[in-house]
């Protein structure tokens, strides 16, 4: 029983470091995404085009 409760325990731990890990992974999809859009903007404005 003890050893059933030390394989439940580190699942959760693995668990909850695998969804900070997913929660990282979105935070830097959408910061390489906003870099982007950035770009696109500052060539836009260098073109002489308005966004």
């Amino acid at each position: 029983m003890n050893n059933m409760k030390k394989l439940i325990k580190e699942n959760v731990k693995l668990k909850m470091k695998l969804a900070a890990n997913e929660e990282a992974i979105l935070k830097e999809k959408e910061e390489m995404r906003n870099n982007k859009l950035i770009k696109i903007m500052m060539n836009n404005r260098q073109a002489g085009l308005t966004v």
